[in-house]
């Protein structure tokens, strides 16, 4: 098929809040924020999808932020026109045909799991009619009687007016009336391959449910506003005040505070009946970038066709997304079940449990049970007396070297690195991702540590302009090491897949990005700078918050200079630093290091949002970049806010690690 005598059309909505009406809000089923996040999502699957593989356009019914945010070249947005939706639809087809291409498709918005392969075989269908020199039009039907797709070739334009003209839409009779009405005018009809449509709640239910039955290059990604509906709490009133006992009991654990000891894991573990050797490991540790590299790790099992375990920490919003399985956080049941079975042993064998404790051995639990092959673990702090080090694992590697958590592990690099690097095994790979003087102190103390090879060009411009570099080459480093089997197009697909939530992630047009120590806000400032070089008018709105024990000076230091707007926030965590008391004590510091910057202090973050979105795009062409950074606590709680979940889940709040 000839690139240029096809073009891909994508028809969207407006993004703004609450303007989204579809089943999925209509249902009760989900909030309109909610369903909003996920049409938003959808739509980025189905642009990442299909425009990578054809020339595509994407019209709009009106100009939004959002748009940007799908990596549009020149010419690619474009305003839809007509009073109603089959005019509207028999423009953009027109205009794509007029334009010098042989055959256009409209495909849907609310279809990320319909594959690059059925929209070939519709332009398949249309090219070879119009070589033959039949008029053709495609229909692809969705549940509700209306269109997953519509295509037409050249030939068929002129007779084509009379399918759309006049349509009434939002019923069950289109596609009937549309082959009614395509009969008349003496054109054929190839029908297209029915596919789910997530404006049914019970479809996109079916479309997660299935997810692992499909191929790894057709699975679709969970990230983004899906997290709308996979986080949301659970609506059967009785599972609900069960989970909500669960997450109570684990929190309160948190009274014995951050326990450096592997005796009470170790022993955990025997009394559940060694869950940890039902599947293999991997052990990532480091400062900086650990979660990125265990997220990156995840998307390449997912492509290897691996059944992949991860456990990480904090969460953003749901307790559940520190244990998923292929990305997917557990079900609420097996959470409610797991927590029962660790206090039930623990009780019986007089073991004492911290949170941490607690929670890494529901992890091992549940794996088990979910028949995981293989689990990431992240380490939560230090490495060698911390829980995860209990496991065996194939491959070590530490992501960073830097001076966090100095009270626990040390005041100098080495004295930190030496706590680390505990998580090597001998004769097994170790690899690192640290350079510089963290490097220096790394091998100072343990030089089997092997440094990750650099991405290649390909690889590199792939992950370029998302998260660091570094700390792919460093999965892909790992996978190699694990021996997970990988083709150079796979491990492309994987890169292109990832993500991850509250790291330079783009949501509902605003950028989130966990920044909260200065390591972390050097890279976030990097990316900056980066924005500001492609568009030196562009207007940073940052909203910022802290935990009261972190290096907040440093962090501002570092950030200042590259924003425009700082708005101090309170979160609704106890070890929060209130907004006013970050203006009072940080104000003269952010206007001596940026004297045009405008700072506020706010109270709440979801009226911040809130106001940040109605006075988005005031400036035409729309020039604002807005930016939540700082503690995770701050940007789950903006995360929730965006995507319309309670926050904090199950009412509870927690200084949980």
């Amino acid at each position: 098929m000839s690139a240029q005598a096809t073009r891909l059309i994508i028809f969207a909505k407006a993004p703004h809040l609450g303007r989204v009406k579809t089943r999925l809000s209509a249902s009760g089923d989900l909030s309109p924020t909610q369903a909003r996040a996920i049409y938003l999502a959808s739509l980025k699957e189905v642009w990442r999808r299909q425009a990578r593989h054809r020339p595509a356009e994407l019209y709009v019914t009106e100009p939004h932020p959002y748009w940007h945010s799908l990596a549009l070249s020149e010419g690619q947005l474009r305003l839809q026109r007509g009073a109603d939706l089959g005019e509207r639809m028999y423009h953009a087809l027109a205009e794509a045909l007029k334009g010098g291409a042989l055959t256009a498709l409209i495909l849907g918005t609310d279809s990320p799991q319909l594959s690059p392969l059925e929209v070939d075989q519709a332009f398949e269908a249309l090219l070879s009619a119009q070589a033959e020199g039949r008029g053709l039009v495609t229909f692809g039907p969705a549940l509700d009687g209306g269109y997953v797709w519509v295509g037409i070739n050249q030939v068929a334009l002129p007779s084509a007016e009379t399918l759309f003209k006049g349509m009434v839409w939002s019923t069950r009779e289109v596609l009937q009336e549309s082959l009614a009405r395509a009969e008349t005018t003496g054109l054929d009809v190839h029908l297209g391959a029915p596919s789910w449509d997530i404006d049914e709640p019970a479809d996109l239910a079916r479309l997660f449910e299935g997810r692992a039955n499909t191929a790894p290059s057709e699975r679709v990604s969970l990230g983004g506003g899906f997290d709308a509906y996979e986080l949301a709490p659970p609506s059967a009133p009785a599972l609900r005040a069960r989970y909500h006992d669960a997450l109570e009991r684990l929190y309160a654990l948190t009274r014995f505070g951050e326990r450096m000891d592997l005796e009470t894991p170790r022993a955990l573990n025997r009394a559940l009946g060694d869950p940890l050797s039902a599947y293999q490991s991997v052990l990532v540790g480091g400062t900086n970038g650990k979660g990125s590299t265990t997220a990156y790790l995840t998307s390449l099992a997912e492509q290897a066709g691996l059944v992949t375990g991860r456990f990480s920490s904090p969460h953003l919003i749901s307790f559940r997304e520190r244990i998923s399985l292929s990305g997917r956080p557990v079900p609420y049941e097996l959470v409610i079940e797991g927590v029962e079975q660790v206090f039930d042993v623990a009780e019986r064998e007089g073991i004492t449990m911290s949170f941490f404790e607690a929670t890494w051995a529901l992890a091992a639990w549940c794996f088990q049970r979910l028949a995981a092959e293989w689990v990431i673990w992240e380490v939560g702090l230090g490495g060698r007396l911390d829980a995860t080090n209990v496991c065996d694992p194939v491959v070590s590697a530490i992501t960073s070297i830097g001076l966090d958590h100095m009270a626990l592990l040390g005041e100098t690099l080495e004295e930190i690195a030496v706590e680390k690097a505990h998580i090597r095994r001998p004769g097994r790979p170790a690899l690192t991702g640290a350079t510089g003087e963290g490097l220096r102190a790394l091998t100072s103390v343990a030089d089997q540590f092997t440094p990750a090879p650099a991405l290649s060009p390909e690889e590199h411009q792939v992950v370029a302009g998302r998260l660091h570099p570094r700390n792919a080459a460093l999965a892909l480093a790992i996978a190699d090491a694990s021996g997970w089997r990988l083709s150079q197009a796979g491990r492309l697909e994987a890169l292109r897949r990832f993500e991850w939530p509250g790291r330079l992630e783009e949501l509902c047009g605003v950028t989130l990005d966990c920044a909260h120590n200065p390591h972390a806000m050097s890279g976030l400032v990097e990316w900056l700078k980066a924005q500001r070089a492609q568009d030196p008018e562009r207007v940073v709105r940052c909203v910022f918050g802290a935990s009261q024990d972190k290096d907040i000076k440093g962090v501002i230091q570092r950030l200042a200079p590259h924003v425009d707007v700082l708005i101090w926030v309170s979160a609704q965590y106890p070890r929060c630093a209130q907004g006013v008391e970050l203006e009072r004590q940080y104000a003269d510091l952010a206007g001596t290091l940026n004297p045009k910057l405008i700072q506020r202090a706010s109270s709440s973050i979801s009226r911040t949002l809130a106001e940040l979105e109605r006075t988005r795009g005031a400036r035409k062409p729309t020039k604002e970049l807005d930016l939540v950074t700082g503690s995770c606590f701050v940007v789950g709680e903006a995360r929730a806010a965006l995507l319309g979940l309670p926050f904090p889940e199950a009412d509870l709040r927690t200084t949980a690690r």
